[in-house]
């Protein structure tokens, strides 16, 4: 391992220790972070485990707010949901096209 990685490691788990906070909450808002930016193009080749990592370290090191996480979130939800009833209505569509 190289020593730039464990300097990584040693600044995350420092970030981590020295948060004084509930870290079960800051854990599943950095869940909640790392799906949103798993859909950002610069993101899209990374593994999981390093966009958690990397959203661990947004939220700890207070690069994002919990309300740009939820507006984020809240945002995908709503595009989701646009989505979803496209595809809903293309099939209902499709249903009445197949029984002219």
């Amino acid at each position: 391992m190289s020593s730039t990685v464990d300097k990584d490691n040693e600044s995350i788990e420092k970030l981590i220790c020295d948060y004084d906070g509930s870290k079960y909450e800051v854990t599943m808002l950095a869940m909640k972070w790392a799906r949103h930016i798993k859909k950002l193009e610069e993101y899209k080749s990374l593994p999981m485990a390093d966009i958690i990592e990397v959203a661990i370290r947004d939220i700890l090191g207070g690069k994002i707010s919990s309300d740009e996480v939820f507006k984020a979130v809240s945002k995908d939800a709503a595009i989701e949901e646009a989505l979803l009833n496209k595809r809903e209505e293309g099939k209902t569509r499709n249903k009445k096209e197949q029984k002219d």
